[in-house]
């Protein structure tokens, strides 16, 4: 998920869609996220309904890259939930 969609001014969300019949899993990297359930430097809003939107039913592990893990992977785990299941 980081290495496709970050380092460009416009993910490439379309690329994204035609591979997800390929995924097995993504890495769902995270350096901090905010009380607000965002994280800075990554577009989970913009990638995470299309994984949703696919038929993708396996598993997104979270990549912590900072300290405060439990509070931090905590909030990760929320903003998935927000974005996927609207909870």
């Amino acid at each position: 998920m980081f290495g496709f969609v970050t380092f460009y001014k416009k993910p490439d969300l379309e690329g994204l869609k035609k591979i997800m019949p390929y995924c097995v899993r993504f890495y769902g990297k995270f350096h901090y996220i905010y009380d607000n359930l965002e994280e800075a430097s990554i577009p989970y809003n913009k990638i995470l309904p299309v994984i949703k939107d696919s038929d993708f039913e396996r598993y997104i592990m979270s990549e912590y890259e900072s300290g405060r893990a439990y509070e931090i992977r905590k909030n990760h785990l929320q903003m998935e939930r927000k974005l996927l299941f609207g909870v």
